[in-house]
């Protein structure tokens, strides 16, 4: 099974996902970043390089980003996570039936930067004061990392596939309440109320249940679901 690599990323990998956030948002930024700048900075961030702004852009995250708190509780979310690893992946590929494109996932611990997927084998988790819950964070980012590659297989073979179009992104956001409720994933202990915010949540989770019901498998299940949004 996949081994996750927990890590803490540097000032400066944490400032470019930070320039990226706002160069992507602009001034609603504050859905991703947990960081409040000035309004003249984050004109500057949206109209210069990164080159540019990076040593300001480091000074305002080092007042937030402590590394040395944050490798404390990396100790603590390893101890938790690490037994429970492979049974996590193992869980996944039963429901899922895909085998993982990587080997390892690296999962990055940061305050600043909300949890979050790349395109790559990386994600993003918040440090909380319930360990538990960063790992549900940590879970479901690996999920949609997951997701993503059978979307690509079995839908549609494009590097940005949450940005066709808004639906195709909410039921991307929509499928850890199928995968990650299931009784497999007991051990866990986020239970079955996974406390998401979004809110088409529910109305997605209704559309999809019939579907998610008399599936044949997880690739039946996409492409029904995908069928006339390209």
């Amino acid at each position: 099974m996949p081994q996750v690599i927990f890590k803490i990323p540097s000032y400066e990998l944490v400032a470019e996902k930070v320039f990226w956030g706002i160069k992507d948002l602009k001034d609603d930024y504050k859905k991703v970043i947990y960081l409040d700048l000035p309004d003249d900075f984050v004109k500057e961030i949206i109209n210069k390089d990164f080159s540019y702004v990076k040593n300001k852009l480091i000074e305002e995250i080092k007042k937030k980003h402590n590394i040395k708190e944050l490798e404390k509780y990396k100790k603590e979310i390893e101890r938790y996570w690490n037994p429970l690893n492979n049974l996590f992946f193992k869980n996944l590929k039963k429901i899922m039936g895909f085998d993982f494109e990587y080997k390892e996932y690296i999962v990055y611990i940061t305050k600043i930067r909300r949890g979050s997927y790349t395109t790559e084998n990386i994600v993003f988790t918040n440090p909380t004061e319930s360990i538990r819950r960063c790992e549900y964070i940590t879970a479901e980012e690996l999920l949609h990392l997951h997701y993503w590659d059978i979307f690509k297989k079995t839908i549609k073979d494009v590097r940005l596939p949450w940005r066709i179009n808004k639906k195709i992104w909410k039921i991307s956001e929509t499928i850890p309440e199928f995968i990650l409720t299931d009784d497999l994933f007991k051990k866990f202990g986020w239970g079955k109320n996974l406390n998401r915010k979004y809110p088409f949540i529910e109305e997605i989770k209704k559309e999809l249940a019939p579907i998610w019901k008399n599936k044949k498998n997880f690739k039946d299940f996409m492409i029904k679901v995908h069928k006339g949004l390209l």
